[in-house]
Protein backbone atom coordinates (compact mmCIF):
# COMPACT_ATOMS: atom_id res chain seq x y z
CA UNK A 1 0.00 0.00 0.00
CA UNK A 2 2.78 2.13 0.04
CA UNK A 3 4.33 4.59 -2.30
CA UNK A 4 7.15 6.27 -3.69
CA UNK A 5 7.14 8.52 -6.82
CA UNK A 6 10.06 10.15 -9.10
CA UNK A 7 9.34 13.23 -8.07
CA UNK A 8 9.70 12.88 -4.50
CA UNK A 9 5.89 12.29 -3.46
CA UNK A 10 6.12 9.35 -0.73
CA UNK A 11 2.78 7.35 0.89
CA UNK A 12 3.61 5.01 3.71
CA UNK A 13 1.61 2.08 3.42
CA UNK A 14 -1.54 2.17 5.88
CA UNK A 15 -1.52 6.33 5.88
CA UNK A 16 -4.36 7.66 5.21
CA UNK A 17 -5.59 9.27 1.97
CA UNK A 18 -7.17 12.50 1.00
CA UNK A 19 -10.64 10.65 0.16
CA UNK A 20 -10.77 9.14 3.29
CA UNK A 21 -10.20 11.93 5.17
CA UNK A 22 -13.14 13.69 2.99
CA UNK A 23 -15.30 10.44 3.38
CA UNK A 24 -14.70 10.82 7.33
CA UNK A 25 -15.06 14.61 7.29
CA UNK A 26 -18.68 14.08 5.28
CA UNK A 27 -19.47 11.65 7.85
CA UNK A 28 -19.01 13.85 10.87
CA UNK A 29 -21.08 16.72 8.73
CA UNK A 30 -24.00 14.09 8.14
CA UNK A 31 -23.53 13.60 12.11
CA UNK A 32 -23.66 17.10 13.27
CA UNK A 33 -26.64 18.08 11.08
CA UNK A 34 -28.73 15.16 12.69
CA UNK A 35 -27.62 16.38 15.91
CA UNK A 36 -28.31 19.75 15.24
CA UNK A 37 -32.32 18.57 13.99
CA UNK A 38 -32.79 16.83 16.87
CA UNK A 39 -31.52 19.60 19.22
CA UNK A 40 -33.68 22.08 17.46
CA UNK A 41 -36.45 19.36 17.65
CA UNK A 42 -35.95 19.13 21.62
CA UNK A 43 -35.81 22.74 21.93
CA UNK A 44 -39.55 23.72 20.18
CA UNK A 45 -40.60 20.81 22.46
CA UNK A 46 -38.98 22.39 25.89
CA UNK A 47 -40.48 25.95 24.38
CA UNK A 48 -43.97 24.06 24.29
CA UNK A 49 -43.70 22.47 27.86
CA UNK A 50 -42.21 26.00 28.94
CA UNK A 51 -45.05 27.86 27.31
CA UNK A 52 -47.48 25.42 28.42
CA UNK A 53 -46.61 25.32 32.47
CA UNK A 54 -46.49 29.52 32.41
CA UNK A 55 -49.91 29.45 31.00
CA UNK A 56 -50.62 27.23 33.84
CA UNK A 57 -48.88 29.14 36.51
CA UNK A 58 -50.31 32.80 35.09
CA UNK A 59 -54.15 30.44 35.12
CA UNK A 60 -52.70 29.19 38.46
CA UNK A 61 -51.98 32.56 40.43
CA UNK A 62 -55.06 33.97 39.17
CA UNK A 63 -57.40 31.65 40.55
CA UNK A 64 -55.36 31.69 43.67
CA UNK A 65 -55.53 35.54 43.98
CA UNK A 66 -59.82 35.28 43.29
CA UNK A 67 -59.66 32.41 46.03
CA UNK A 68 -57.93 34.77 48.11
CA UNK A 69 -60.45 37.61 47.64
CA UNK A 70 -63.60 35.29 47.91
CA UNK A 71 -61.94 33.86 51.64
CA UNK A 72 -62.00 37.94 52.46
CA UNK A 73 -65.21 38.27 51.23
CA UNK A 74 -66.69 35.41 53.42
CA UNK A 75 -65.07 36.61 56.49
CA UNK A 76 -66.02 39.67 55.94
CA UNK A 77 -69.79 38.47 56.20
CA UNK A 78 -68.91 36.12 58.72
CA UNK A 79 -67.60 38.96 60.74
CA UNK A 80 -71.15 40.76 59.96
CA UNK A 81 -73.33 37.36 60.34
CA UNK A 82 -71.22 37.00 63.87
CA UNK A 83 -72.23 40.65 64.85
CA UNK A 84 -75.82 40.24 63.94
CA UNK A 85 -75.94 37.41 65.76
CA UNK A 86 -74.52 38.78 68.63
CA UNK A 87 -77.53 41.27 68.69
CA UNK A 88 -79.98 38.91 68.14
CA UNK A 89 -78.78 37.08 71.23
CA UNK A 90 -79.22 40.85 72.87
CA UNK A 91 -82.61 41.27 71.89
CA UNK A 92 -83.79 37.75 72.52
CA UNK A 93 -82.47 38.57 76.17
CA UNK A 94 -84.45 41.78 76.24
CA UNK A 95 -87.78 40.47 74.97
CA UNK A 96 -87.42 37.74 77.52
CA UNK A 97 -87.02 40.13 80.35
CA UNK A 98 -89.97 42.19 79.10
CA UNK A 99 -92.05 39.06 78.62
CA UNK A 100 -91.07 37.75 82.32
CA UNK A 101 -92.74 41.82 83.28
CA UNK A 102 -95.52 41.44 81.78
CA UNK A 103 -96.16 38.00 82.97
CA UNK A 104 -95.87 39.39 86.42
CA UNK A 105 -97.97 42.53 85.51
CA UNK A 106 -100.80 39.94 84.14
CA UNK A 107 -100.49 38.21 87.41
CA UNK A 108 -101.03 40.99 89.23
CA UNK A 109 -103.33 42.12 87.27
CA UNK A 110 -105.61 39.09 87.31
CA UNK A 111 -105.35 39.19 91.50
CA UNK A 112 -106.37 42.62 91.22
CA UNK A 113 -109.21 41.56 89.22
CA UNK A 114 -110.41 38.72 91.64
CA UNK A 115 -109.82 41.34 94.53
CA UNK A 116 -112.40 43.95 92.97
CA UNK A 117 -114.67 40.71 92.24
CA UNK A 118 -114.89 39.55 95.41
CA UNK A 119 -115.45 42.94 97.09
CA UNK A 120 -117.85 43.98 94.31
CA UNK A 121 -119.72 40.36 95.49
CA UNK A 122 -118.91 41.92 99.54
CA UNK A 123 -120.59 44.93 98.30
CA UNK A 124 -123.76 43.22 96.74
CA UNK A 125 -124.38 41.02 100.00
CA UNK A 126 -123.65 44.38 101.74
CA UNK A 127 -125.89 46.17 99.61
CA UNK A 128 -129.11 43.78 100.79
CA UNK A 129 -128.35 44.05 104.28
CA UNK A 130 -127.36 47.51 105.35
CA UNK A 131 -130.77 50.38 105.93
CA UNK A 132 -129.29 52.95 103.36
CA UNK A 133 -129.57 51.28 99.82
CA UNK A 134 -128.11 54.66 97.91
CA UNK A 135 -124.28 54.23 100.03
CA UNK A 136 -124.60 50.42 98.82
CA UNK A 137 -125.46 51.46 95.48
CA UNK A 138 -122.51 54.06 95.56
CA UNK A 139 -120.07 51.19 97.20
CA UNK A 140 -120.94 48.94 94.49
CA UNK A 141 -120.68 50.86 91.42
CA UNK A 142 -117.56 51.89 92.80
CA UNK A 143 -116.13 48.36 93.04
CA UNK A 144 -117.42 47.61 89.82
CA UNK A 145 -115.55 50.41 88.38
CA UNK A 146 -112.74 49.10 89.86
CA UNK A 147 -113.04 45.63 88.79
CA UNK A 148 -114.07 46.99 84.92
CA UNK A 149 -110.44 48.94 85.42
CA UNK A 150 -108.96 45.61 86.55
CA UNK A 151 -109.87 43.54 84.28
CA UNK A 152 -108.91 46.37 81.48
CA UNK A 153 -105.69 45.91 82.42
CA UNK A 154 -105.70 42.56 82.82
CA UNK A 155 -107.00 42.59 78.54
CA UNK A 156 -104.16 44.96 77.99
CA UNK A 157 -101.39 42.92 79.69
CA UNK A 158 -102.78 40.01 77.64
CA UNK A 159 -102.31 41.74 74.49
CA UNK A 160 -99.04 43.15 75.28
CA UNK A 161 -97.54 39.35 76.44
CA UNK A 162 -98.99 37.82 73.04
CA UNK A 163 -97.15 40.78 71.25
CA UNK A 164 -93.93 40.33 73.25
CA UNK A 165 -94.38 36.47 72.54
CA UNK A 166 -94.78 37.25 68.50
CA UNK A 167 -91.77 39.10 68.80
CA UNK A 168 -90.00 36.75 70.60
CA UNK A 169 -90.69 34.01 67.90
CA UNK A 170 -89.65 35.94 65.20
CA UNK A 171 -86.15 36.72 67.00
CA UNK A 172 -85.90 33.20 67.23
CA UNK A 173 -86.36 32.60 63.39
CA UNK A 174 -83.98 35.37 62.95
CA UNK A 175 -81.57 34.01 65.04
CA UNK A 176 -82.07 31.06 63.75
CA UNK A 177 -81.77 32.08 60.06
CA UNK A 178 -78.30 34.34 60.98
CA UNK A 179 -76.84 30.76 62.67
CA UNK A 180 -77.60 28.48 59.73
CA UNK A 181 -76.30 31.63 57.48
CA UNK A 182 -72.60 31.66 59.68
CA UNK A 183 -72.43 27.90 59.12
CA UNK A 184 -72.53 28.14 55.85
CA UNK A 185 -70.27 31.09 55.41
CA UNK A 186 -67.85 29.17 57.42
CA UNK A 187 -68.31 26.05 55.50
CA UNK A 188 -67.18 28.25 52.11
CA UNK A 189 -64.49 29.27 53.64
CA UNK A 190 -62.87 26.09 54.40
CA UNK A 191 -63.93 24.90 51.20
CA UNK A 192 -62.16 28.35 49.69
CA UNK A 193 -59.24 27.52 51.96
CA UNK A 194 -59.07 24.04 50.55
CA UNK A 195 -59.01 25.58 47.18
CA UNK A 196 -55.90 27.62 47.71
CA UNK A 197 -54.04 24.44 49.06
CA UNK A 198 -54.50 22.68 46.13
CA UNK A 199 -54.05 26.47 43.96
CA UNK A 200 -50.72 26.52 46.01
CA UNK A 201 -50.09 22.54 44.56
CA UNK A 202 -50.66 23.50 40.89
CA UNK A 203 -48.55 26.46 41.08
CA UNK A 204 -45.65 24.71 42.39
CA UNK A 205 -45.88 21.96 39.88
CA UNK A 206 -46.04 24.45 37.13
CA UNK A 207 -43.07 26.42 38.72
CA UNK A 208 -41.30 22.77 38.57
CA UNK A 209 -42.09 22.44 34.96
CA UNK A 210 -40.43 25.60 33.83
CA UNK A 211 -37.34 24.68 35.65
CA UNK A 212 -37.66 21.74 33.79
CA UNK A 213 -38.62 22.97 30.33
CA UNK A 214 -35.66 25.70 30.64
CA UNK A 215 -33.05 22.81 31.41
CA UNK A 216 -33.88 21.68 28.31
CA UNK A 217 -33.57 24.74 26.49
CA UNK A 218 -29.39 24.55 27.07
CA UNK A 219 -28.20 24.16 23.08
CA UNK A 220 -26.49 21.23 22.19
CA UNK A 221 -23.28 22.23 20.60
CA UNK A 222 -21.67 19.35 18.70
CA UNK A 223 -18.28 19.46 17.84
CA UNK A 224 -16.52 18.34 14.61
CA UNK A 225 -12.83 17.14 15.06
CA UNK A 226 -11.20 17.20 11.32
Amino acid sequence: GGLWRWDGFVRRPGAETATARRLALKNRLETAEVNRKKASEATAAALAVSDLARADLSKAEADEREAQNSVQAARKKLDEHQNAAEHAERDKALYTANIAAKAEAVANARQQVELASAELNEASRLANEIAEPDTARSSAENTRAEANAAQLSLSEAKAERQRLEAAKAENARRLKAVTDEELERKNAISAAESALLALASRATEAESAIAAADLKLIPLKPSLRL
